[in-house]
């Protein structure tokens, strides 16, 4: 059984002797259209129907009225969706010591879009940017003398467009 989402052409080929004059494609037994012209094509918007099972039939009439048919049944999943976190990793600064201005620099990537990522210091959010594409890099100057002596952990996570949430390995840095 085949497993169909969203908008889709159904194409039903059809021929006779005499010719054909139209064919119709039913779904779940109602009529959802007819195509008196080949190639005999349906546009069918599966987001109309609730996800499961679903026959289609489709029926080819000749000049006098003799009636072909054929019949499949299709899995309709559009409930699916986008459920891939964005995967984001920080590439600036590694892991170890840390002084003065550092750069950071964080990318995001994901197979739909990223909408956010954030950047957190020790579990408090400390930079956040707003994203529009299926990549994101953001960079900044992070001011370490703003920051007490000692070890501090640097975090990002990133959002895609379904609420997906990815986040990055810990970089584990001591201020000087």
């Amino acid at each position: 059984m085949q497993t169909v989402a969203g908008t889709l052409t159904v194409t039903v080929n059809a021929s006779d002797d005499r010719g054909v004059e139209m064919a119709a494609l039913y779904i779940d037994g109602v009529r959802f259209a007819d195509d008196l012209v080949a190639p005999y094509e349906f546009v069918w918007d599966t987001t109309a129907y609730a996800n499961g099972q679903h026959t289609l039939t489709a029926k080819a009439y000749d000049a006098v009225g003799n009636e072909g048919l054929d019949e499949i049944t299709v899995f309709v999943d559009n409930a699916s969706g986008d459920t891939t976190p964005p995967a984001v990793q920080i590439l600036s600064p590694p892991d170890g010591d840390v002084s003065k201005v550092v750069r950071v620099l964080v990318e995001a990537v994901d197979d739909t879009r990223v909408d956010q990522v954030a950047f957190y210091i020790d579990g408090s959010l400390y930079r956040s940017a707003a994203c529009d594409g299926p990549a994101c890099t953001i960079k900044f100057n992070w001011n370490t003398r703003r920051e007490s002596k000692g070890p501090h952990t640097l975090q990002a996570v990133a959002f895609d467009a379904a609420g997906n949430r990815g986040e990055s390995e810990p970089v584990n840095v001591n201020v000087k």
